[in-house]
């Protein structure tokens, strides 16, 4: 595994919800699938790397940015394989956005949150711990790169 950050090389990408910058030569594994009330596109980093990226979005609600991940944190919280390392408020494209950085079950994860016009956004990447520091510059980069679609 390498032991430096990978270059940061995004492509734009559009879904009805957002539009975004995603990295180059990821494998793009499903295209703005339906899950009930929302919606997700998810790449796949080019092998050996397990590195996933996950953009899911909902249009039409005012749900603050905390909330949309607080169950799934809530949730996560209560295995003996979780433990965070970070959460909370940051600015992101100049409007409130939540960061949240964990383990769980052996992966690691970067997930940010947001909903600055009433379409709800959700960026998740995570990979192997030994890998994530190699891609977290990238996902960071792909979470300031997101713009919704405004409801």
């Amino acid at each position: 595994v390498p032991r430096t950050p990978a270059p940061v090389d995004l492509v734009d990408y559009a879904a009805p919800g957002f539009s975004a910058g995603v990295p180059r030569g990821w494998r793009l594994a499903e295209d703005a699938k339906a899950k009930g009330v929302y919606t997700d596109s998810t790449w796949k980093a080019p092998a050996p790397s397990r590195a996933r990226l996950t953009i899911a979005y909902r249009p039409g609600t005012d749900v603050r940015p905390d909330t949309v991940a607080g169950s799934v944190r809530t949730a996560r919280s209560q295995s003996p394989t979780y433990a965070e390392v970070a959460w909370g408020p940051i600015e992101l494209n100049g409007n409130t956005a939540t960061r949240w950085v964990y383990g769980f079950n052996g992966r690691q994860y970067a997930t940010w949150t947001m909903n600055p016009c009433g379409t709800a956004v959700a960026v998740h990447g995570s990979s192997r711990p030994a890998e994530f520091l190699r891609w977290v510059p990238t996902f960071r980069a792909v979470a300031a790169s997101v713009r919704p679609a405004c409801s």
